[in-house]
């Protein structure tokens, strides 16, 4: 019984293994539509498996914009889902203010509502907190969040790292895989979202860094 077990889960590991590895051309796909449409503020991009970096310039605090698949097993599926991550560096018009982290929550529940963000960690002062909240609020940047389709957007900041981390994930750009048919989805990315996720991280980076 050890020996069928084993190689069920041998099968198994092999056949999630193939398609990670299937999931990981496609995420060199979204990489490279990156790369296309910033043109040439677009410098290189670095290569991990079912992880990519594109490097930029040209930005305003944009300089590295990290891509990584994160997989879920589903009944008939396999979901990579598509997060977004980048560390953009502070400069002299910030005020430390310590380890911090704010949040972007959908009000309303299957209706939504409207988009609040919060403070879920953080020793600010009510005033340091709420011109936070008005920044991030920016108009600009919650048009992009709609329109992009957002979730789990939040930025974050340990005292005197020097740096703020700026994370969310997208349905655009992640893969399924289905067993019927068996075939790798990817939802695609226009050129146009693309540049609204570049500016999108560098408007957030103006609104916590500018304080």
């Amino acid at each position: 019984m050890r020996r069928i077990a084993d190689r069920i889960n041998g099968d198994q590991k092999a056949k999630e293994g193939n398609l990670s590895r299937r999931a990981d051309g496609k995420l060199d796909t979204v990489a490279e539509g990156m790369r296309k449409a910033v043109g040439q503020r677009c410098t290189g991009v670095e290569k991990d498996f079912l992880e990519r970096t594109v490097l930029l310039d040209g930005f305003t605090y944009l300089r590295r914009l990290h891509l990584a698949y994160r997989h879920e097993n589903r009944l008939l599926s396999i979901s990579y889902n598509l997060e977004w991550s980048s560390e953009v560096e502070t400069d002299a018009y910030f005020h430390e203010v310590g380890d911090c982290v704010f949040a972007l929550e959908a009000k309303g529940g299957l209706r939504v509502k409207g988009l609040e963000w919060v403070c879920r960690h953080g020793e600010l002062s009510a005033e340091e907190q709420r011109a936070y909240l008005d920044r991030l609020s920016n108009p600009l940047i919650l048009d992009r969040v709609r329109a992009l389709d957002l979730h789990s957007l939040a930025v974050s900041h340990q005292d005197g790292s020097g740096t703020w981390q700026i994370h969310f994930g997208t349905m655009i750009g992640s893969a399924t895989w289905l067993l019927i048919p068996p075939v790798m989805q990817v939802i695609r990315i226009q050129d146009a979202e693309y540049l609204r996720l570049a500016e999108l991280v560098d408007l957030l980076a103006d609104a916590v860094i500018n304080n």
